[in-house]
């Protein structure tokens, strides 16, 4: 969850002058190696796919344990599981301040530096979870049977699952620092695979606990231990990466530009989780839970627009860093604009199948009454949700040059007006409002993170790519066929047809003649090269 918070927080190529030989100028000739661009598009592959396999396992479990567990104390485990991943907020964003300080220290080869960064974040964000997980541990009986008016019933387990959770809470932070070396390296397949391994074997573990006779307190105490042993193994692989971690630095002088750089992304991505759900209060208020709940199944889906950028977010900001180390301009402009037309070029034909299919997929999963009432706010959405997710390459860039607080001080100026927006809209147009509210709010702030990248790190953006022309011929390819046979030959059956179709001749347009072949190889080819 967290990683998703803080998330919000070149070229598809053409041809040999065209600006689209972004990575071929940066990975060089793909026969030799991978290159930052090409460890940074395997690595996002890599997030990917452990966000894909996660969701899966949650998908097939989740059934299981809410019988087995009872809707009661599966409720709790939800309500635990959200204390945990809201209170991980105590280690003072030490997860990014460390990957952040330490790509800088691993760009010039400063090996000491890199152990002392590490140490020093970890005992920064230490200290506070200790101070919370223990405040939990006496605060815990209270905190559920007077602030969320826990049934009487559920008490008393409740209460020592909470308290045993506290420890995970240590160790969530304790990863989100120590698998710094794996992620300044680009090392993203290592990461992931620690990372979805301990989701899917937590999730296994928690099935067998239960078919076993556990209860809520045996699954929070293996909860905990799962966490723990997470935390050992990203300790183990970085220090195969990094040896020099296992001889523990501590830097007093670090601590001021840690703390400094880690309360800027704290804030910001609090401030960010108020706005990003702020339409939802409103609605909840000025409607009902009903229509919330209509506008939460529309907001779910559009949020797989997201997927992508996020995976694509946690590589990119290290690599981004280096680029500013080596204080090479060029090959920044060229991978920042790569990243952002290879996310331009995803997010269309994405938007376009969440457009297509969206009302049968709702009709049938959630209902007639979600089909009818979830689409229209979905469409309005998606727009924002499109925007969103180019704007990730702007937003890591500034996080890489140190720029969190611009970020926060547009999230300060846009909150007012963005509420008046919300109020006005919601109470006129209903859930539709709400979405209308939403995506203008990420347009605009996605102009103000594109305006503000020039003063930053002294690049120009091209969001759009290159040649224009090739542009037009796919997007013509993506859509006016879904549009023909949809005037034409109206029906699910037809348009998702006509779309599938769509979506093929448009990837093999893209490949074929928007991509060239050393930019093929860097997205494709870098998953079968041995890794260094």
């Amino acid at each position: 969850m967290r990683q998703a918070i803080y998330t919000t927080v070149n070229s598809v190529g053409r041809d040999a002058s065209a600006p689209m030989d972004s990575f071929r100028k940066i990975a060089g000739d793909p026969a030799p190696q991978a290159g930052i661009a090409g460890r940074m598009v395997r690595g996002g592959f890599w997030n990917l796919g452990a966000q894909i396999i996660t969701l899966l396992a949650l998908f097939l479990t989740t059934p299981f344990v809410i019988r087995l567990l009872g809707p009661g104390y599966y409720g709790t485990l939800t309500l635990i599981n959200l204390l945990v991943a809201y209170l991980a907020f105590a280690d003072l964003g030490m997860g990014i301040a460390s990957t952040r300080f330490g790509a800088e220290a691993f760009a010039r080869n400063d090996t000491s530096g890199e152990s002392k960064v590490v140490w020093t974040s970890l005992i920064v964000a230490i200290l506070p979870l200790i101070v919370v997980s223990v405040t939990l541990v006496f605060a815990a009986g209270p905190l559920l049977r007077s602030v969320f008016k826990l049934d009487a019933a559920y008490q008393k387990n409740s209460t020592l699952a909470l308290q045993l959770a506290s420890l995970a809470i240590i160790a969530t932070g304790a990863s989100s620092v120590l698998n710094t070396p794996q992620l300044v390296r680009v090392r993203n397949d290592l990461n992931s695979i620690i990372t979805a391994g301990s989701s899917v074997g937590q999730a296994c573990l928690v099935l067998i606990v239960l078919f076993a006779g556990g209860n809520i307190v045996v699954v929070s105490l293996m909860m905990a231990v799962v966490s723990l042993a997470t935390t050992s193994f990203h300790l183990f692989v970085s220090a195969r990466l990094a040896p020099g971690l296992l001889r523990p630095l501590i830097d007093r002088r670090l601590i001021r530009p840690l703390v400094r750089f880690g309360f800027s992304v704290v804030f910001s991505a609090l401030l960010g989780t108020i706005i990003i759900h702020g339409e939802k209060l409103f609605l909840a208020r000025l409607h009902s839970v009903t229509q919330l709940a209509y506008y939460n199944v529309a907001f779910a889906l559009a949020g797989l627009l997201g997927m992508m950028p996020s995976a694509m977010a946690q590589p990119m900001m290290p690599s981004f860093v280096h680029f500013r180390v080596v204080e090479s301009r060029e090959s920044l402009a060229n991978l920042f604009n790569g990243v952002l037309h290879i996310l331009f070029l995803w997010a269309l034909p994405a938007t376009l199948t969440l457009c297509v299919f969206a009302k049968p997929f709702i009709t049938v999963w959630a209902g007639p009454d979600f089909g009818r009432e979830s689409v229209w706010p979905l469409y309005v959405l998606l727009l924002g949700g499109f925007f969103n997710a180019i704007s990730t390459v702007p937003r890591s860039l500034l996080i890489a040059w140190d720029r969190v607080g611009v970020i926060a001080r547009y999230q300060t100026w846009e909150l007012l007006p963005y509420f008046i927006l919300i109020f006005l809209l919601v109470r006129s147009f209903g859930i539709v409002g709400a979405a209308a509210a939403w995506s203008l709010r990420v347009v605009v702030e996605t102009f103000l993170l594109f305006h503000a990248i020039k003063p930053a790190a002294g690049i120009d953006p091209s969001p759009l790519p290159k040649p224009a022309l090739r542009l037009a011929i796919a997007l013509a390819i993506l859509i006016l066929p879904v549009l023909l046979v949809h005037w034409f030959f109206p029906g699910p059956v037809a348009t998702g047809g006509a779309t599938l179709l769509s979506l093929c001749a448009y990837t093999l347009f893209v490949v074929k003649r928007v991509l060239t072949q050393p930019e093929r190889a860097v997205i494709v080819g870098q998953f079968l090269k041995p890794k260094d």
